[in-house]
């Protein structure tokens, strides 16, 4: 087999997640067939580097796809929209190892993967789970009248997982984001930083949070940790 390929909507809100993701693999031989297309991004990838394209599709759809499916649904203006990204992260952490396993059993034997495609038609038993974890948290929240009841909520979600690591935000401009000796890259999963960092740390369902300069941080971020930490 000469390569792997996978097809992106150009207007696809994960897009530049993929593209940037799968471009920057080191000593992949990605190539980039997109001018060949009106509509589409095409790339091919060196075979050998099969395993680290399928974990990159694996968290574009269990970070994007979830996230739409679960925002849309759970949006609530009682709340900040700090207080509604924490909640929304926590619930992204949510079986995200067996989330990950089952997008990566779905693309078996495939050599052309079009993410948009395999949600439609290859994870019917994970939107179903999706589905249920939103009516639970509807469930949840319903009755919530107060940030504290909503982060004791979130914390629920957030510890219900059996890997807790340490999230270590550092005191550099842009800031950076470590779990445990990890350098991690906030999603770009929306048009602001602050958030964005804050979803990241939410999905790894952090055992504590460690601020190195809290004059660095964002106010509503400073306060959401800090709500978290209570």
């Amino acid at each position: 087999m000469d390569s792997y390929e996978i097809i992106i909507p150009k207007n696809a809100p994960e897009k530049d997640f993929l593209y940037d993701s799968i471009l920057n693999l080191e000593e992949c031989e990605a190539q980039d067939f997109s001018y060949l297309h009106h509509n589409k991004i095409l790339i091919k990838i060196n075979p050998d580097y099969h395993d680290k394209l399928l974990d990159i599709i694996a968290d574009a759809i269990t970070i994007f796809y979830k996230f739409r499916l679960l925002k849309n649904g759970l949006w609530n203006n009682k709340f900040s929209i700090f207080d509604n990204y924490a909640f929304l992260g926590a619930l992204l952490s949510v079986d995200k190892e067996s989330e990950i396993n089952e997008v990566k059993k779905a693309t078996k034997l495939l050599v052309s993967i079009a993410p948009h495609s395999l949600y439609e038609f290859r994870l019917n038993r994970l939107k179903k789970n999706w589905q249920s974890l939103l009516e639970l948290s509807k469930t949840l929240v319903k009755d919530v009248v107060s940030t504290t009841e909503l982060y004791e909520i979130i914390s629920y979600f957030v510890s219900s997982s059996l890997s807790c690591p340490k999230v270590t935000i550092t005191d550099t401009t842009p800031l950076k984001l470590w779990i445990n000796d990890n350098l991690i890259t906030p999603i770009p999963i929306t048009d602001d930083n602050n958030i964005n960092l804050l979803i990241t740390a939410m999905r790894e369902h952090p055992s504590h949070i460690i601020i190195k300069n809290q004059e660095l941080l964002n106010d509503d971020l400073l306060n959401t940790f800090r709500a978290l930490g209570q």
